[in-house]
C-alpha cells in the first residue's frame, strides 16, 4: 500500500462507513425487514503496522478547521 497522508486516513474511514451504510440501506429496501429508522453502528478501526507510533491525528476533530470559540459547542 502506498504512503497516505495521515489526515486522509480520517476521510477514508468516513468513506468506508458511508459505503457500508449505503449497502445496508439498499439491502433493507430489498428485504423490507422491520426498520428501527436508525443506521447500524460502523466501528472503523485503523491499524498502523509501521515501526513507529502513528504520526498523525487519531480523531476526526483533530483535522477539522473549527474556530476556537465554536470548539466547546461542536466538539467533545
Amino acid at each position: 500500500m502506498p504512503f497516505v497522508r495521515s489526515e486522509a486516513v480520517c476521510l477514508r474511514t468516513i468513506d468506508y462507513s458511508v459505503a457500508r451504510w449505503r449497502r445496508w440501506l439498499k439491502e433493507e429496501q430489498k428485504a423490507a425487514a422491520a426498520r428501527s429508522g436508525k443506521l447500524p453502528l460502523v466501528l472503523a478501526v485503523v491499524v498502523s503496522q509501521g515501526p513507529d507510533a502513528w504520526p498523525g491525528p487519531c480523531a476526526l476533530s483533530e483535522v477539522l478547521d473549527c474556530p476556537s470559540e465554536l470548539r466547546p459547542l461542536l466538539l467533545p
